[in-house]
C-alpha cells in the first residue's frame, strides 16, 4: 500500500504541474535508491496530460565522476523486463534502446550547454563516413529536457539523452570472425593526444589514455588496439609527403575538420584531450578513424567547474591538428576559414546561436520548470541559478567570441594559421598550460594546468 500511495502522490503532483502551465516538459518519476552501483527501481514516464503514463522497471546508478560530487546527481538508466533483461523503449522520438542518460547538468548554470552544443554539432557536422554504409548512423546524441521526481520529491530539470555507443554509430557487431566495429574513448585528461605512442596490450581495456568501449573484453570479446596504435604512429613518424598523401585514408577528415571548427566556436576547453570518441566501422574492411564529441558542458564561456572564461582564449589541440595545420598541400586552415565564413551567414550567425539558447530558456520559463529548478537548486553547492542573468552572459560571450574568431580568419587566403598553432604536449616535462606550453613549477601562477597528463 505504501508503494501505491507514493506513486499516487507523484502522479498527483505531476497532474497539478501539467494543469498549471499551457504546456509542460515531460516528467520522469523514479522510485528507488540510486548509488554507485546499479539497483532496481520503478520508472514512470509521463509525456503530457493527454497521454497515458508508461510504467517500467529499470536499474539506476549515479553517473559521471565529477558529477557525483554535486547534490543534484546525474543517472544512468537501464530499462529491464520482468526477468531483469534489457528492454528497448523509445522516448520522445529518440532511438529505441534500454540504456539512457538522465543528465543533471549540475555545474552548468544554464542547464543546457551540453544539449545546445550537440544540437549545433548535429546540424552542421559532415556525415560520418559510416553513413555511406548505414543511413541510420548518428554521429552525436539527441536529447530532450524533462523534469524528474525521485521518491515523490522534485529533483529538477534533466536532459534525457541517448548514448554514444556501437548502436548509435551503427558499427558492425562483433561475431565469431572476431573484431569488426571498434569504439575508443579518451579516458580522462591523459589522452595521448597523438603526442606519443606506447606498446599496447590487447588483454587490457585501456591504452595510452584511451578506453576500449567496444568490443567488450569483460564479455569475453576480443579487442584490438592496433588501429589506434597505427594511427598514432602514423601521425608521429610519417614524413610530410606520406602524411599529405595518406591522412585522409587514416582519418575521416571532413568530420575531424568540422570538430576543429566546432570546438573553436563553442570554446570546448575540456574536449581537446578528453571527452571524445574515435571509432572504426569495420576493422576487416577499413581502419579509418571517425570522430564523435562527448560531454560538452564546459563550453560557451564556462569551464569544467563553472568558472567564467574569456571569449578571447585559444583552444588547445593535439598533434594531428598540428600536422594538418602545418601541411602546405592540405590547406586545412584555409578550408576551415572558408567553411567558417559560409556558416557565419547561417547557423553560426550571432542571431542563430543566440536563438538556440533563447528557445530553451523560454521553454523552461513557459513550462514553469525554470522556477521549480531555481527554487530547488539555487545556491546548492555554491552554484547560483539565475536563468535571465546566464542568458545575458551567454549572449554577450557569443558576440565577443564571434568577433574574436572573425578577426582570426580574416587572413585565410594567405594560408597563415590564424587560430594559433598547436603546441607539443609531449612527455618531456610534467607541467603544461591548457594551451600545451611547458612551464616551470616554480613560476606557476594560480590556475589550471596539466601535470602527469592530468588536470590539476
Amino acid at each position: 500500500m505504501k508503494k501505491f500511495t507514493t506513486l499516487l502522490g507523484i502522479l498527483t503532483i505531476t497532474t497539478l504541474t501539467f494543469a498549471q502551465t499551457p504546456h509542460s516538459l515531460p516528467h520522469i518519476l523514479i522510485e528507488g535508491n540510486p548509488g554507485d552501483e546499479y539497483t532496481k527501481c520503478k520508472y514512470y514516464f509521463v509525456e503530457n496530460q493527454d497521454k497515458d503514463t508508461i510504467k517500467l522497471q529499470a536499474k539506476i546508478r549515479w553517473r559521471g565522476n565529477t558529477a557525483k560530487a554535486f547534490n543534484k546527481k546525474s543517472y544512468a538508466i537501464k530499462i529491464i523486463d520482468d526477468k531483469g533483461k534489457g528492454k528497448d523503449v523509445s522516448f520522445l522520438g529518440m532511438r529505441k534502446d534500454n540504456n539512457w542518460i538522465l543528465d543533471a547538468m549540475a555545474i552548468d548554470k544554464a542547464r543546457m550547454r551540453n544539449r545546445v552544443s550537440f544540437d549545433l554539432w548535429n546540424d552542421f557536422s559532415n556525415k560520418s563516413y559510416i553513413f555511406n554504409y548505414d543511413k541510420k548512423a548518428i554521429n552525436g546524441t539527441r536529447g530532450n529536457f524533462v523534469e524528474v521526481y525521485l521518491n515523490g520529491e522534485y529533483n529538477g530539470i534533466y536532459c534525457l539523452t541517448e548514448k554514444i555507443d556501437r548502436k548509435q554509430l551503427r558499427l558492425n557487431k562483433y561475431n565469431k570472425d572476431g573484431v569488426h566495429g571498434i569504439l575508443y574513448k579518451a579516458d580522462g585528461f591523459l589522452y595521448t593526444g597523438f603526442w606519443e605512442v606506447d606498446q599496447y596490450d590487447n588483454s587490457k581495456m585501456t591504452w595510452g589514455g584511451w578506453e576500449m568501449k567496444y568490443p567488450e573484453l569483460d564479455k569475453g570479446e576480443s579487442i584490438d588496439w592496433k588501429p589506434l596504435y597505427d594511427a598514432t604512429s602514423f601521425i608521429l613518424n610519417s614524413t610530410d609527403k606520406e602524411f599529405d598523401e595518406k591522412v585522409s585514408n587514416v582519418f575521416d577528415l571532413p568530420v575531424w575538420a568540422d570538430y576543429y571548427l566546432f570546438a573553436n566556436v563553442i570554446m570546448a576547453f575540456d574536449n581537446s584531450a578528453k571527452n571524445v570518441f574515435t571509432y572504426i566501422y569495420d576493422n576487416k574492411t577499413s581502419q579509418k578513424l571517425g570522430f564523435a564529441p562527448w560531454d560538452l558542458d564546459a563550453t560557451w564561456g564556462r569551464n569544467h567547474i563553472g568558472k567564467l572564461l574569456s571569449a578571447q582564449k585559444k583552444v588547445p589541440f593535439h598533434k594531428l591538428y598540428s600536422r594538418l595545420l602545418k601541411s602546405e598541400k592540405i590547406n586545412f586552415m584555409e578550408n576551415i576559414a572558408h567553411r567558417y565564413l559560409e556558416l557565419r551567414k547561417t547557423i553560426l550567425s550571432e542571431k542563430a546561436l543566440k536563438e538556440r539558447f533563447h528557445n530553451y530558456f523560454q521553454l523552461f520559463k513557459e513550462t514553469g520548470a525554470a522556477q521549480r529548478e531555481t527554487e530547488k537548486w539555487n545556491g546548492v553547492n555554491g552554484i547560483e541559478i539565475d536563468f535571465d542573468k546566464e542568458e545575458s552572459y551567454i549572449n554577450k560571450w557569443i558576440e565577443e567570441r564571434l568577433t574574436y574568431l572573425d578577426e582570426k580568419v580574416k587572413v585565410f587566403s594567405t594560408k597563415i594559421n590564424t587560430f594559433e598553432e598547436e603546441k607539443d604536449i609531449s612527455n618531456h616535462s610534467n607541467i603544461y598550460t591548457l594551451e600545451g606550453i611547458k612551464v616551470n613549477e616554480k613560476d606557476l601562477k594560480p590556475g589550471i594546468y596539466i601535470k602527469n597528463k592530468k588536470k590539476v
